[in-house]
């Protein structure tokens, strides 16, 4: 179990949070007494954003059309 105070958790959120994303529990102190204990719910998954190219290369069986080819293809028209 890792410890922090009150102000870690106000100042350093985002170390706190690194360490709950670890699984880890937190004990938050204030002065210098044990005030609360933070436990994580459960191992959770972030979601990353979709990788837009992967999927199109996937659903057009790798036939992407790049953007020289777009311009080539209305080279002419506008």
């Amino acid at each position: 179990m890792k410890t922090a105070t009150i102000r870690d958790l106000r100042n350093n959120f985002a170390q706190l949070s690194a360490w709950i994303d670890d699984g880890e529990t937190i004990e938050i102190t204030k002065r210098g007494v044990s005030y609360v204990q933070v436990v994580p719910t459960k191992k959770r998954t972030i979601k990353r954003r979709p990788d837009f190219h992967e999927r199109a290369v996937r659903g057009s069986k790798g036939k992407v059309i790049n953007t020289e080819k777009i311009l080539q293809m209305n080279k002419g028209k506008y």
